[in-house]
């Protein structure tokens, strides 16, 4: 009888496109068909069987089957009225199963042999749960780099030093981690009180007001979790003008915000399926900060509970490195806004404003028809001023438009380069509240060295059509 053993395992977190490798060992008999399941729960999603290689070994990549459970982000925006939403992105916190295809799915592997009568036997079911993000991994990677930067996207915890228990701090799921960093330490002006350590890690994000934008987290720890809490329990929002600290928003990761999977502060359930990935709304709207007098910048931060005490002051910490969101009031005044959202290579949304000259243009076709003569047959023969000679059978119209972004640094313009190759495109045109899915036709930017500064700026411009055409006329 074959005695499998399994040699290689993927990361208990996995981005899905690109290579998710199973290797299994047979060291009794060669020649001999080995399979592994891929399963949710107790449903088999499938089974992979086949011979070894030339070095007794079998690997499988279970990638196309984890993609084939996994689907993209529907709606940048969730549930308008709730300020978190899980990775479902779905316009409701209600039954997953009724809601779009998840971006994250949770999975357990059974391996074992073929039987003689082509059967699988199964000699073990691993106790692992792992888990595939809808991302995409570079070419050379197998593994997906999670825990060293610049892949420190899973938070690492320990509960034996509470005061400093995040050993490095969990990194956003956006391409914005490309910018330089500060430490609290390094600010002049307001910081959050609440910060556990002053060589805490700040990345600088430049929005509009009335900029959307939000942030997801990975949430459930790849460490040891303090006793009885397994995940993001609150987000953290500190406001300033200046140095003036105008709010603090300290907000509960239950069901009745959009989160979960609790729906209580005190159930302490562990973080699965859609509730792995968190959405926190932290545009200049959406984090309710819109309504503050004279806001400069923002703090936003993931965080769990201290010594397991929800609420109250000095409660809550950091399991994130902080996000400030830096108002730039007097950009893009001159044209109107277009907001644009893109699926990044996490599987999240990410954002941009092209705040400069913006045009639109209507490509229009039309089948015509001639009318039908008057009667000759009758009394009197009358053609009314009125009566169409040739008419319109159908009108197709394609709505196209071009943006342009105000110079920008040599980040920004590194960031904006996922957003041409993004499989999913969304914008927001000024005064909408919705989104508007889009096809990209065309991107290029151009480069200017300001004399005497030896700073390259960058200047965008995409052109694109909406997805789906306006219904004007069918035949």
């Amino acid at each position: 009888m074959p005695t499998p053993i399994i040699t290689n395992t993927p990361n208990t977190y996995e981005l899905a496109n690109g290579d998710v490798v199973v290797s299994l060992f047979d060291g009794s008999v060669q020649g001999t068909q080995l399979a592994v399941k891929i399963k949710k729960g107790s449903t088999t999603i499938s089974t992979l069987r086949q011979y070894p290689n030339q070095a007794g070994f079998y690997h499988f990549n279970i990638n196309k089957i984890l993609q084939s459970q996994l689907g993209l982000q529907v709606n940048p925006g969730g549930d308008p009225s709730r300020p978190i939403y899980d990775a479902n992105g779905r316009t409701s916190n209600g039954n997953a199963g009724n809601g779009p295809t998840p971006t994250s799915v949770d999975y357990t592997i059974e391996y074992g042999y073929i039987d003689t009568a082509g059967e699988f036997e199964s000699t073990a079911i691993l106790a692992d749960t792992f888990v595939a993000i809808n991302g995409n991994k570079k070419y050379y990677q197998t593994d997906w780099d999670i825990n060293n930067a610049p892949g420190r996207y899973i938070p690492l915890m320990s509960n034996t030093v509470l005061g400093n228990a995040v050993s490095e701090r969990q990194l956003a799921l956006t391409n914005r981690n490309n910018y330089p960093t500060r430490t609290i330490a390094d600010i002049t002006d307001g910081v959050p009180s609440g910060a556990i350590l002053t060589t805490a890690v700040v990345h600088d994000i430049y929005i509009n007001e009335g900029d959307y934008y939000s942030l997801g987290f990975v949430n459930g720890w790849a460490g040891t979790p303090f006793t009885g809490y397994n995940g993001i329990r609150q987000f953290d929002c500190w406001g300033f003008n200046g140095n003036t600290q105008l709010f603090h928003q300290e907000l509960d990761n239950i069901t009745s915000n959009g989160g979960g999977p609790d729906s209580t502060v005190f159930q302490n359930n562990p973080p699965e399926e859609d509730y792995r990935v968190l959405n926190f709304k932290c545009g200049y709207n959406n984090a309710n900060v819109a309504g503050a007098t004279d806001l400069t910048h923002f703090y936003v931060a993931a965080c769990c509970y201290l010594n397991n005490t929800p609420g109250g002051p000095g409660s809550c910490i950091e399991v994130t490195d902080w996000y400030r969101f830096n108002i730039l009031p007097c950009e893009g005044k001159d044209y109107s806004i277009i907001d644009v959202a893109w699926i990044n290579d996490f599987g999240q949304y990410d954002y941009f404003s092209f705040q400069k000259r913006n045009v639109e243009t209507n490509s229009i076709e039309r089948n015509e028809f001639t009318a039908i003569s008057p009667s000759w047959s009758g009394t009197t023969v009358d053609v009314d001023t009125w009566d169409r000679g040739k008419g319109t059978f159908a009108t197709q119209v394609e709505e196209n438009y071009t943006a342009n972004t105000r110079y920008l640094n040599e980040y920004d313009n590194e960031y904006l380069k996922h957003l041409y190759r993004s499989p999913s495109v969304m914008v927001r045109f000024e005064g909408d509240t919705t989104w508007t899915p889009v096809v990209l036709t065309s991107n290029s930017w151009d480069e200017k060295t300001p004399q005497n500064q030896g700073k390259r700026l960058f200047q965008h411009e995409i052109s694109f059509k909406t997805a789906w055409n306006p219904q004007i006329q069918n035949g």
